[in-house]
């Protein structure tokens, strides 16, 4: 069985600082358990749901997860048999899996059962498994290798795999020439090399990003490139992704990446690595402006930078800025033959490699650090993961990533001795740890412990520090940074200690343990802990009540409630406390000014906080992003993309307008939440089966229906939107139209889902949320689907209209929270006239499947406008007034500039002849 797959590749960009350049690439982290070693990311191809019930949908969903897991164990461990099950299992909840048919020939092949072993793999290569170079090198295929048959589908699929053009292999050639001449030692055997087409060259990777442009991969000892038109252009890239097979043949990345043990060590060798493939570059191409990448300032020492967007240009600056200065300092101190060395001496850790005189003069060793063993102190909720060291530069983007700026962060993470962290899994939080510093010096271990203060108290807003103790040479600080879960900060001599999100009795352990005192007057619980509970709890509720009744109504348009503390907070604390979230939804009525001021607002403190935030939309669509991207890459003018959107916000579009410009003018992202018009509600009559495959591609895969509680919302939602008395008189109107509100729903949270898996990579990956307040209250809409489908932080905003009569009392009387934050806003011109119109109806139902032009009527409902004019079913709706209606949408626009009491005339093809109706409207 081969190893999992590590791949290595490189991700060519520019990080401009000054005028100075930077070239860059990354290695990738071990695939998922699901996975063969050929796709470590390639995801399973879930079958179509039906409609109902979703949770089978998602019991199915786990089956095939938990499936993958077993069989790759079973395989392992040769328990062939039970693996072929499992696999068997797979192929019939999803027949088109091509990685279980591998697999299958996989065990066949380890069973001598080589007629079943090739049938297997030719399945696995008719649904498109096309990697060449593994199927090749993995030894599980030993036994079929030399099979004629084998040999034939290995041909079928090589045929035209990564073939070079002529000046392709010239620029390889160049390439490698350049590499051999510059290091001084030739490569021992030709690099194999293939340059790929688009869909090929994701395919082999196992996901598609734009942003890989190549990649050299040590199981199969082959260099991938994707096709340039101009192949010269891949030269640069070439000689970074050459020399790392220079580096497997010399040194054997395989065996290095297995040395990787710990946070701190996986730097180390990311910066080895990739440093020395940078420094080639650079010394391969004297004069070009990737020298600028010795010389510039790292980042986390420019005060103009911070934030999540700091994190990672840190990562990205430490593989190969720094990983080749440290490089060059070696070079410059012993030559060549001192950098090879490196590899069989390696650096002890990231320390050595941002100080290369430490590592050259073999000092400053880092310090081992012992945790005790904490097993019988932890209650059966946490798991604990294998002990860790973070080292000198992760410390330092940990202090970054909860608020610290980047000079800040680095004179408190200078002078790390040593460390070892033991993190703590628990359903309620990913954040819990036990973590022991170690410092070369007693200031360096007092500016690290005052940096932790800050580090909590960015992270905590609210903590309270419930005691500050000094004793016996001993400082620490205990906070309460939720209910009933604390933190611990202490500092004694060269070391400090962090205890985070700990209930107190698995706090005072993990302190006793630690030969910390968590202060006896917490231990006793004499602590000034502030109770959310009870008597308590009622009073800060009623004291904010309070507070808010007395509040004129311009104070109370400034003014934000936080539903978790039940504080009354500004706007500046607002965006401070949404700041680091992943998902941030800000609800609204789509005909309220004051709500989409607020949105542009909270986007506007986001993205000067981020600048790689994004914002998805309920009215853009899915089927536009090709165009949404090209519009916020400005290479759209506004002018040449608002009437595509336009179209998705009807009347209300003016009132999105500058939103929609302010992501233009900076480059933010837009993302099309909402599948085409129509869609929706087909499916809500239909089902899967009414969808055609294009449609079918614009609405989520799984889709839940079951929640009564959001049931019973939506429909008292929309009361004044529908008539409730048609509802309820017909029951099945009433489910369609529920189902429509779930795909929608579902079909924004995979959406949004999407997006941040996509760019899971990228350390300040943001993006926030506009949609209808019914989509976002309550969470049971959008947020708590889109957490089903990928576990992330999310916090809601939401704006609530307010006058002088405003119910104070009555918004905190529910049990359930409407959301995380409440922004007050004045009403809406119809509520403070006190006049809002209700829509008119016309009481049909119609077939919005149906091809232009005319609308199939498919339902008259007695008692209505269409009933009382002589509508029946089966006519088709072809003109209304004026208007001519080709389709579902001409007829509900028509609609929107009509109210109740108005006449329209309708022209109307009854058997292919036309007849004219009055129609009055409700």
């Amino acid at each position: 069985m081969t190893d999992q797959k590590k791949i290595h590749f490189v991700l060519i960009f520019v990080i401009v600082v000054g005028c100075l350049g930077l070239i860059a690439c990354q290695t990738t982290t071990p695939p998922v358990e699901t996975t063969r070693p050929g796709h470590p990311d390639r995801p399973t191809h879930p079958a179509k749901p039906t409609l109902p019930p979703s949770q089978e949908k998602i019991k199915k969903m786990i089956e095939l997860t938990e499936l993958h897991k077993l069989s790759i164990n079973q395989l392992q461990s040769k328990q062939f048999d039970a693996a072929i099950s499992s696999l068997e299992k797979i192929v019939r909840l999803e027949p088109k899996s091509s990685m279980a048919y591998y697999n299958m020939a996989c065990v066949y092949s380890l069973q001598k059962e080589t007629d079943q072993a090739i049938k297997s793999l030719r399945q696995a290569i008719d649904l498109d498994y096309i990697d060449a170079d593994h199927i090749k090198t993995d030894s599980d295929l030993d036994n079929i290798r030399t099979d004629k048959r084998f040999l034939s589908l290995i041909k079928k699929i090589t045929a035209d795999f990564g073939r070079s053009t002529e000046e392709e292999i010239a620029v390889q050639k160049k390439a490698i020439a350049i590499i051999e001449k510059t290091r001084g030692l030739k490569f021992k055997k030709p690099l194999q090399h293939r340059t790929l087409e688009l869909e090929q060259f994701y395919s082999v990777f196992g996901r598609k990003d734009e942003s890989i442009k190549g990649f050299y991969r040590y199981q199969t000892k082959t260099l991938y490139v994707k096709r340039y038109k101009n192949p010269q252009k891949a030269y640069t890239l070439r000689i970074h992704e050459s020399f790392h097979g220079w580096q497997d043949q010399y040194f054997d990345l395989k065996k290095l990446h297995a040395q990787l043990k710990t946070t701190d060590t996986n730097y180390v060798s990311q910066g080895l690595i990739e440093g020395d493939a940078s420094y080639m570059m650079i010394v391969s191409q004297p004069g070009s402006r990737m020298n600028g990448m010795l010389t510039m300032t790292p980042p986390w020492k420019q005060e103009s930078l911070k934030g999540a967007r700091l994190v990672d240009m840190c990562r990205k600056t430490f593989n190969y800025s720094v990983g080749a200065s440290f490089i060059k300092t070696v070079h410059e101190a012993e030559g060549w033959n001192g950098v090879n060395k490196i590899y069989t001496n390696l650096p002890r850790s990231t320390e050595q490699i941002l100080h290369p005189e430490k590592y050259l003069n073999n000092t400053d060793e880092p310090v081992r650090v012992n945790l005790p063993d904490f097993t019988q102190a932890l209650d059966a909720q946490f798991k604990a993961t294998p002990e860790d060291t973070i080292g000198e530069f992760h410390l330092m983007l940990e202090l970054i990533t909860t608020g610290l700026t980047g000079p800040a962060a680095t004179k408190a993470a200078t002078g790390w001795g040593g460390d070892r962290i033991l993190r703590l899994e628990q359903p309620d939080s990913q954040r819990s740890f036990i973590w022991k510093t170690a410092w070369d010096t007693k200031e360096d271990a007092g500016e690290f412990f005052a940096a932790a203060q800050e580090m909590t108290k960015n992270m905590y807003p609210e903590a309270t520090a419930l005691a500050t103790e000094t004793e016996g040479g001993q400082t620490t600080i205990t906070y309460e940074v939720k209910e009933n879960i604390f933190a611990l900060v202490s500092f004694r001599d060269k070391e400090v200690i962090i205890l985070r999100e700990l209930p107190k009795n698995i706090l005072i352990k993990a302190a006793e343990a630690l030969n910390v005192s968590p202060t006896p007057a917490f231990s006793q619980n004499n602590h000034p802990v502030r109770k959310k509970t009870g008597s308590v709890f009622k009073t800060k509720k009623d004291e904010t009540i309070t507070r808010l009744q007395k509040m004129t109504l311009p104070e109370l348009y400034n003014t934000y409630v936080d539903l978790t503390t039940y504080e009354i907070i500004d706007f500046d604390t607002l965006t401070k406390r949404l700041k680091n979230t992943q998902a941030i939804y800000v609800g609204e009525r789509h005909d309220n000014p004051a709500h989409h001021q607020l949105q542009l607002n909270i986007l506007t403190a986001l993205f000067k906080n981020n600048p790689d935030v994004a914002m998805g939309m309920e009215f853009l669509y899915r089927s536009n992003q090709l165009q949404l991207d090209d519009f916020t890459a400005q290479k759209m003018n506004f002018g040449k993309i608002s009437p595509l959107i336009k179209k998705g916000f009807g009347p209300i579009y003016n009132q999105y307008k500058p939103l929609l410009q302010f992501c233009g003018q900076n480059k933010v992202k837009l993302v099309g939440l909402s599948a085409p018009p129509g869609i929706e509600a087909k499916f809500a009559m239909k089902g899967w089966e009414g969808l055609t495959e294009k449609e079918k591609k614009f609405i989520a895969k799984d889709i839940d229906i079951d929640n009564k509680s959001h049931k019973k919302y939506v429909l008292r939602l929309f009361q004044g939107m529908i008539n409730q008395k048609i509802m309820k008189r017909n029951d099945a109107m009433m489910q369609k139209f529920y189902v429509t509100q779930c795909v929608r729903d579902e079909t924004m949270a995979e959406s949004i889902a999407n997006y941040l898996k996509e760019n899971q990579r990228n350390s300040a990956a943001q993006i926030m949320i506009v949609a209808g307040g019914g989509h976002v209250e309550y969470k049971f809409n959008i947020p708590d689907r889109v957490v089903k489908r990928y576990k992330i932080t999310s916090k809601t905003v939401i704006p609530l209209n307010a006058g002088k009569n405003t119910n104070f009392r009555g918004l905190f009387a529910s049990k359930q929270r409407i959301g995380d934050f409440l922004a007050f806003a004045p009403p809406s011109a119809g509520e403070i006239t006190g006049v809002t119109p209700k829509k008119p109806l016309l009481g049909i139902a119609l077939d919005i499947s149906r091809q232009p032009p005319g609308c199939l009527v498919t339902r008259v409902i007695a008692g209505l406008p269409a009933a009382q004019a002589g509508l029946q079913n089966g006519d088709v709706i072809m003109q209304m007034d004026s208007k001519k209606i080709n389709r579902q949408k001409d007829l509900m626009n028509f609609m929107k500039t009509k109210k109740s009491g108005d006449k329209i005339a309708l022209i109307v093809s009854r058997k292919n002849k036309q007849q004219k109706f009055i129609v009055k409207l409700k």
